[in-house]
């Protein structure tokens, strides 16, 4: 099968590549169309992270990157430029792979000899404003650099020193047109030897990301209570509901805020709503043969039926400003079916949605002659973003 699309902008180019690098991850298959709810909470709960996000250096190497790409004046265009940070995020990635450091360095496994398609610029910028690294929440990295291209000849700008000290030149332009500056970094940060062959964050780096985090203006915001109390999320991750391990030992906690709390209590039923689905799910397509999902469905099926009849759907809709009918109504008949014990209406109801997803052709459920009866498809608890969330906030712990 191919998969092709028109787009029209930088940005509707990104959400397409995000579609088919979501298809590739393990464990975020999305067999019953709930990835929008799900991403909601998880832009909720862990703002400013994606799912192929791997270290926390990489919320400032771009931004160094990025800037001495403006600042050269080699550089003539928008493409020029884009050219450039692409040049140098591989070049990073090979310095690093050079020293012995894989873990987590993008594109590790596959240069020098190929690059990754989806770069790491693009796999970081939304996190990079949403942190306030780059100041200007609404700009796209197109824009930045047609801005710097355009106003680059008022005043002469020079390129990185060799001492390494940037001249903040972007910053003073923006000034110059009322503007508040571009960036916001920490003061000693240079593109230099040092970081050209590290993944850890510096101790600047450290305590600047854990001021940006802490800055946020999010009263829902589950990763900045985290960083705010020090809490370790590594040890909640090794489990098969990370999140639902959390909110247990959360809520003893006399300072967690009674929104978070409630929001996390939503995201929990709406889980198990969709974890019985999917059990469900590998049950029909194995014609109930899955020695996994009959014994998980023999487990939660009456355990989690209060949640689930307890789940506002109507609130959640709301709270997550999803707008999509049809998973709303999937979402409503399973929970009827469910409650009521029609087993039999809700293994049609996922049966349906399947095929209104994807089409008969592509259906597995349509076209199970083929699946093995052992093999569990598609997503099971929901995480949320916590397990890659983990890994960053565990970066900046190990910095300080």
């Amino acid at each position: 099968m191919q998969l092709g699309w028109i787009d029209f902008s930088e940005k509707d180019r990104k959400k397409a590549i995000d579609v088919i690098h979501l298809l590739e991850e393990k464990g975020t298959r999305d067999e019953i169309g709930i990835g929008i709810i799900r991403d909601a909470f998880s832009n909720m709960f862990f703002p400013g992270t994606s799912t192929v996000q791997t270290r926390a250096k990489y919320f400032y190497i771009i931004p160094y990157i990025i800037k001495e790409c403006c600042e050269n004046k080699k550089n003539k265009t928008i493409d020029d430029i884009k050219r450039m940070i692409d040049v140098k995020e591989k070049e990073y990635a090979i310095s690093l792979k050079e020293n012995g450091i894989t873990d987590g360095v993008i594109g590790a496994d596959v240069i020098p000899d190929k690059w990754v398609v989806r770069k790491p610029y693009s796999i970081y910028w939304n996190g990079i404003k949403t942190f306030g690294i780059f100041t200007r929440e609404n700009m796209s990295l197109n824009e930045y650099i047609h801005y710097m291209l355009r106003h680059r000849n008022e005043e002469k700008i020079s390129n990185w020193t060799e001492e390494g000290e940037e001249n903040e030149q972007d910053d003073k332009m923006a000034g110059k047109t009322g503007l508040k500056p571009f960036w916001n970094l920490p003061e000693d940060y240079y593109v230099g030897k040092n970081n050209s062959t590290q993944i850890e964050l510096s101790k600047n780096e450290s305590n600047h990301l854990r001021k940006c985090i802490t800055s946020l203006d999010k009263e829902d915001c589950l990763l900045k209570y985290i960083v705010e109390n020090n809490i370790q999320l590594k040890q909640y991750t090794i489990t098969d509901e990370p999140f639902r391990l959390l909110y247990t030992e959360l809520i003893k906690r006399d300072d967690l805020s009674p929104q978070i709390k409630n929001y996390m209590q939503i995201a929990l039923k709406f889980d198990s709503l969709v974890y019985l689905s999917m059990i469900l799910y590998n049950k029909i397509l194995s014609d109930d043969k899955n020695e996994v999902a009959n014994n998980e469905w023999k487990l939660y099926y009456k355990q989690r039926l209060p949640e689930i009849d307890s789940l506002d759907l109507d609130e959640m809709f709301y709270l997550t400003n999803v707008k999509d009918i049809g998973t709303k109504k999937f979402l409503s008949s399973m929970q009827s079916f469910l409650i009521s014990g029609d087993i039999s209406n809700a293994k049609k109801t996922v049966y349906d949605r399947e095929i209104k997803l994807k089409g008969k052709e592509r259906s597995k459920l349509a076209n199970r002659t083929s699946i093995t009866n052992d093999k569990w498809i598609g997503i099971k608890h929901l995480d949320f973003r916590m397990r890659v969330t983990g890994r960053l906030i565990n970066d900046l712990y190990n910095a300080e």
